[in-house]
């Protein structure tokens, strides 16, 4: 079997192409530029096992990125002159940077020929993968009490565990990797201002290369932007070409090589169970699929707590589709939906709405009808600019202002099986300080006749049944034109006292063409019917009860309000501010108390029912209505 042996450090130089080393290993070197002009992701590296100067940039060999997948369409069939994007070519697969200088690599040569090297991978640097790939938070963090980034103070007393950078190695007093304190960082004020900063669901994360091994996480993390205030080289030459300091006059000084942390794809398998004597032990945590960006827009899809996650970085909007299929939705401005056709809105128990300001509704009647070969005519027939309110139960509408209603054409009102009362009430103060409100009247106004009919075919017999009462507690008075009163029946006048008719001019009565002409004339024949005395003509009360409200509890508990500086804040005296709704639950600013994963048991179908009243310790038993919680 034939055989090839090579030199470790063989005897030639690395500029003269015929005189080349010829290598057909595997080598690890280290990147030592990234500049490229062809922009194809070429890089230099030195290979410490061909011997040469490190420093000596005639020692370093450039080779080319070698991505995992990569097309383009063909080259070939391509047409000179054309504009048109169909014929040009289209490239697509996966693209990555080349990483920081000073990393190390692995390289391989085409033929053994220094002139065609790949990069095909990168080896770990001992110890250094625990930022890989989440950005994960831990309990190990060091603090640094002068950062400017993050409040150092508020950390130590408030949160337990936060995203660190790896151990720094230039310390020389240190425990193992995995219980070395960490430098916290600055990815957790994002946290803060998210209101989850202490939620290991949706802000927090484990999922470090480091956790287990071997390790149930997959994922991808980029560099992120260039820090300019860490890692500073002074030679102005070697360092990150993105990382150049200036001076004055624009000349590079320096270089800062620290990176302020990217975004990450991570695809987590979760914490790994046991099985022990056929029972597995322990329970599977951590199982997840989250994209976040380096300022913490984020989506996580988590398998463990069988909910959804949408948040955006400065925590001021959020969504979650939880476990037992509710939505959650909080947003610091407004929502704006707006739907081309029909926008639906349904559900099966209650639709409570409740505004903090005004309910405006308009049914604006500007329907555009687009006409194509489904479109059926009848549907233009049906009016528009209409609001249809209807309900299989009673219908309670509230105002503790005014109450206005106007119509540009008929008003009708109608009780189909019982009264019809309109009342204006007179409100009596109590205690010692009670005042009567001024009287309210009861105004009707018609340009034309105003007609009341009592009775119908149904009851046309019964007197007591089709009556028109008047009653007034003083004096009823008609002021202006004419009193017209018409009956089929009897007209019956009945007084205690005494029943005056004045008339500046004549005083007419007619019967079957008999008239009654005089000055003073007394009557007394006795043969006057006494009339049936009417009911009350008292309207009942129409009082309704408020709408229940709750109180949401820790409604103003959110991490990140409590614990601001701003004397401005609420919470800085002590207060906490308690939102009463007639809602059970209201999403608000994180750290909510209420999301499902949290309190489970507390928002079941049951307890979120707004109608569903919570005991009151031991008064009064689960769903009481006798007492209103």
């Amino acid at each position: 079997m034939a055989t090839e042996k090579f030199t470790s450090k063989p005897n030639r130089d690395f500029i003269t192409s015929s005189n080349r080393v010829a290598s057909h290993a595997l080598y690890i070197g280290k990147i030592k530029n990234t500049t490229d002009q062809e922009r194809n992701g070429r890089v230099k590296v030195f290979v410490g096992a061909f011997g040469g100067q490190e420093a000596n940039p005639d020692t370093w060999i450039t080779v080319r990125y070698l991505t995992p997948f990569y097309g383009v369409t063909p080259g070939n069939l391509t047409k000179p002159g054309s504009k048109d994007w169909s014929n040009s070519q289209k490239s697509y697969g996966m693209w990555m940077p080349p990483p920081d200088i000073e990393t190390q690599c692995a390289v391989m040569f085409e033929e053994g020929d220094l002139s065609r090297g790949y990069i095909i991978g990168y080896p770990i640097d001992l110890y250094m993968n625990n930022m890989l790939p989440g950005n994960p938070s831990t309990r190990l963090k060091n603090v640094d009490e002068d950062s400017a980034d993050y409040d150092s103070e508020l950390i130590q007393e408030k949160i337990s565990a936060t995203p660190t950078t790896e151990f720094n190695k230039a310390e020389s007093v240190r425990t193992t990797p995995d219980t070395t304190r960490k430098p916290v960082h600055p990815f957790v004020d994002r946290l803060i201002e998210q209101g989850l900063a202490n939620d290991n669901v949706r802000g927090n994360t484990s999922s470090s290369a480091r956790r287990e091994s071997p390790s149930q996480v997959f994922g991808i993390s980029t560099p992120g932007p260039v820090d300019l205030f860490g890692q500073i080289s002074n030679n102005p030459d070697v360092g990150n070409l993105h990382g150049a300091i200036q001076d004055k006059d624009g000349r590079v000084i320096k270089r800062a090589n620290s990176r302020q942390g990217g975004h990450t794809f991570v695809m987590d398998d979760g914490t790994p169970q046991e099985n022990v004597n056929n029972e597995t032990i322990g329970e599977k945590t951590n199982e997840l699929i989250r994209l976040r960006t380096r300022t913490g827009h984020q989506i996580v899809m988590h398998d463990t707590e069988g909910l959804i996650y949408i948040g955006s970085a400065d925590g001021k909007s959020w969504m979650e589709f939880t476990k037992d299929g509710k939505i959650d939705i909080f947003a610091g401005d407004s929502v704006s939906v707006h739907t081309k056709q029909d926008f639906n809105f349904r559900a099966d128990r209650d639709v409570n709405i409740e505004a903090g300001r005004n309910i405006n509704m308009k049914a604006a009647g500007t329907t555009r009808t687009d006409v194509n070969a489904y479109h059926d005519p009848a549907i233009d027939k049906v009016s528009t600019g209409a609001i249809r309110l209807e309900s299989a139960g009673e219908t309670h509408i509230k105002a503790k202002g005014e109450g206005r209603i106007e119509v540009n054409e008929d008003f009708k009102m109608e009780s189909l099986r019982g009264h019809v009362d309109i009342r204006a009430s007179q409100i009596a103060g109590q205690g010692p300080a009670s005042v009567i409100f001024q009287r309210k009247d009861v105004r009707i106004h018609a340009t034309g006749d105003v007609d009341v009919l009592a009775g119908n075919i149904l009851n046309q017999d019964d007197s007591l049944t089709s009556n028109i009462n008047l009653q007034a507690v003083t004096d009823a008075d008609s002021v202006v034109g004419n009193f017209n009163l018409k009956t089929t029946g009897k007209v019956n006048v009945d007084s205690v006292g005494d029943t005056s008719l004045k008339s500046t001019a004549k005083l007419q009565v007619s019967n079957a063409g008999t008239d009654i002409d005089g000055g003073t004339i007394n009557l007394n024949s006795g043969t006057v019917a006494i009339t049936t005395a009417g009911e009350s003509a008292t309207a009942d009360q129409a009082t309704i009860e408020s709408l229940q409200v709750h109180k949401l509890p820790n409604t103003d508990e959110q991490f990140v309000f409590p614990y601001r500086t701003d004397s401005r804040a609420v919470t800085v005296s002590g207060k906490k501010l308690q939102l009463r709704s007639i809602m059970k639950r209201v999403p608000v600013h994180e750290e909510w108390s209420l999301h499902e994963d949290k309190v489970r048991s507390l928002v079941t179908r049951d307890r979120t029912d707004r109608e569903y009243l919570e005991p009151l310790k031991d008064k009064k038993s689960p769903n009481d209505l006798s007492t209103r919680t």
